[in-house]
């Protein structure tokens, strides 16, 4: 059973102390530099350090070395860890087949205390020393549970198993290390370390290997945790040497998840492989990124690559079968459209399948060149001070060039009623870029403009201006792309509100415009100032959820009158960090972000980073309490 499922041991959660453990590690360190060369080399031996965070280790708890090989289980050493807290057991023989472990006896009688099952000692050969220390923890800590999960079956995978385990089939060895060789266990995935720079290392067991991006692995992880915490992008790390990191003031500073999987085979796995191609030459073609979809559309899998790296492709470890895998280009080079996808499913395992996507050329370089729609840097100027004026770029998102059979228009609506206005249309192909100077301005007046074209997504009239005095002006970019070609970029602002009486999130991530009370006159912007619109085949949305040009941009809005941008002391933020629905490093410079901007970059049609800025209501005395905390010497 093991051989078929995916191992995940996770460290994720860490909480120290600075001066927790320094005696011990002391103790350790001393011991083992008194050792002899001789007696080194010719047997093993283990210091272990049994310690509780935070706190006093409970009395009365007795620590086992046994060594285990096969079914037969024998007592090496035991000790009161309460007379002994460090032990140092020299003379162990090396054996290949046997385990020697860490075991407990006469644990507290009460269950607020916890410590780990059992701890393997890590010898490899005659000589090898260890030395370790066991922490114990209160149960008021929170725990940080992690999974072993089923390849083909991940959306109601167990939660259990042991940070620091052995027997298992899945890795030979797991282990949290500081800069002197101090090997930590704790109970159940929850690490209580001091201050200091620790390497986080696991080595799988023959026949497994990391889970890859590309795996099918992967997918179905990303999926089942439905937190952009963990994205597809983090299984292109190198794992293999394990993974630093830093505590400091208790926290990490990185994230310590490490899947494994049994290595992809005709009898476990499928096989694809995806090319994207010249259609009139048959070539390769780079440039192209491309988007694996799901059949369920509630799940976005994340697995993107770019044909310059990547063609073809080869995704393997695919185990759910009469599943379709949608292949999809998201972003090509200028003058290549769409003409196909392709779709593959799997009746068997063990099948290896071939997928072709085809692009058409439809315009030259040169003929790129010369149709280019070029976006002025410098503001629209009004006629006078008391009108206002804008500056509207409307093109196709790969080509640059105009559009055919498109029409813009801008309405106002007097009063922000329902009942419009037409103030002034154009032909999107005979004027891409329309600057209009005398938009005469009245208070209480919206101003909309609506994009009609069959071909292209529009935004269903969402484009409003952002114009709140006489004399203002606006600078608007709408790349238009065809109706089939979804999002690739997300870009948006949340409103996220706590219950006052449950651990409840709820959050809008629809976005917002400045007809909605959360956020003002929020957008994506370029250096050139232009506020980009766009939108997907399946919602319209102002803020994101759409396509960019590649380039650099900064996302930014302003709290309305009652909201404030969420901060880490934010009891709505406190609650599991939003759900985990965003990145705890989001949310600490989530203030920052909002006063100055989240500057991201777009290349192949992909954002950098996760782009969302987070607003919440400002807490009022009507509606809720404040705290202060302070912490001092009891004496």
């Amino acid at each position: 059973m093991i051989r078929k499922m995916i191992a995940f041991i996770s460290a994720a959660a860490i909480i120290g102390t600075g001066n927790a453990y320094s005696g011990n590690i002391a103790d350790i360190q001393k011991s083992f530099a008194a050792e002899t060369a001789a007696e080194k080399n010719e047997t093993c031996g283990v210091t272990v350090s049994v310690t509780a965070f935070g706190g006093k280790l409970p009395e009365g708890i007795t620590a086992k070395l046994i060594s285990v090989e096969g079914e037969e289980t024998t007592e090496i050493a035991s000790w009161d860890t309460t007379d002994t807290p460090v032990k140092q057991i020299t003379g162990l023989e090396y054996n290949e087949e046997a385990d020697y472990r860490i075991i407990f006896d006469n644990k507290p009688l009460y269950s607020g205390f916890y410590l780990p099952e059992e701890t393997p000692v890590l010898l490899r050969a005659n000589g090898d020393t260890d030395n370790i220390v066991i922490c114990g923890i209160s149960s008021g800590l929170r725990r940080n549970e992690f999974s072993i999960m089923n390849t083909y079956n991940v959306y109601n995978y167990p939660k259990y198993g042991t940070l620091i385990s052995s027997g298992t089939d899945y890795y030979e060895e797991i282990s949290i290390t500081d800069d002197n060789g101090v090997r930590y266990s704790c109970y159940d995935g929850l690490l209580a370390l001091p201050d200091g720079h620790y390497t986080a290392y696991v080595k799988p067991a023959e026949g497994c290997r990391f889970v890859q991006k590309f795996s099918g692995s992967a997918k179905n992880i990303c999926i089942s945790k439905k937190a952009p915490s963990l994205t597809i992008d983090y299984f292109e790390k190198d794992l293999s040497d394990g993974v630093g990191f830093d505590i400091r003031n208790g926290l990490t500073d990185a994230v310590l998840d490490f899947y494994v999987e049994p290595v992809p085979t005709d009898e476990n796995s499928c096989f694809a492989e995806i090319s994207v191609v010249d259609e009139d030459t048959g070539e390769l073609l780079s440039g192209c990124t491309v988007e694996l979809s799901v059949s369920n559309p509630r799940f976005n899998s994340e697995i993107r690559w770019n044909t310059t790296e990547h063609n073809p492709l080869t995704r393997d470890s695919i185990g759910k079968l009469n599943e379709r895998h949608i292949f999809k280009v998201i972003s090509s080079p200028p003058g290549y459209e769409l003409t196909d996808s392709c779709t593959v499913s799997f009746e068997e395992t063990g099948e290896h399948k071939k997928g072709v996507i085809k692009m058409k050329r439809i315009m030259t370089d040169e003929e790129l060149a010369a149709s280019k729609t070029e976006l002025p840097a410098e503001d629209p100027q009004p006629v006078d001070k008391e009108h206002c004026a804008v500056t509207v770029g409307i093109y196709d998102f790969n080509t640059m060039s105009a559009i055919d059979n498109g029409t813009a228009t801008l309405y106002e609506y007097p009063d922000n009623g329902y009942e419009k206005t037409e103030l002034i249309s154009w032909e999107l192909n005979e004027e891409p870029v329309k600057t209009i100077t005398d938009i005469e301005y009245h208070d209480n007046s919206s101003y909309v403009i609506d994009i009609d074209t069959d071909f292209y997504c529009t935004n269903d009239g969402t484009i409003r201006l952002y114009l709140k005095n006489p004399g203002d002006t606006d600078k608007i970019a709408v790349p238009l792309y065809p109706k089939g070609i979804y999002e690739s970029v997300e870009a948006d602002c949340a409103l996220c509100q706590a219950s006052s009486s449950t651990s409840w999130i709820s959050y809008a991530s629809s976005g917002f415009n400045s007809m909605d009370k959360a956020v003002l006159f929020p957008g994506v912007y370029d250096d050139k100032g232009y506020r980009y619109f766009f939108t997907s085949g399946m919602n319209s949305n102002p803020v994101g959820y759409g396509a960019l040009p590649d380039g650099e941009y900064i996302l930014k809005a302003e709290p309305a009158e009652g909201y404030r941008f969420i901060t880490m002391n934010s009891e709505t933020a406190a609650f599991d960090m939003l759900r985990e629905n965003f990145p705890v490093e989001l949310i600490a410079a989530n203030e920052e972000n909002g006063k100055n901007g989240l500057r991201f970059t777009v290349k192949d049609g992909i954002a950098d980073r996760f782009t969302y800025l987070l607003v919440e209501p400002v807490p009022t005395d009507e509606r809720s309490c404040s705290v202060d905390i302070s912490v001092v010497d009891e004496v």
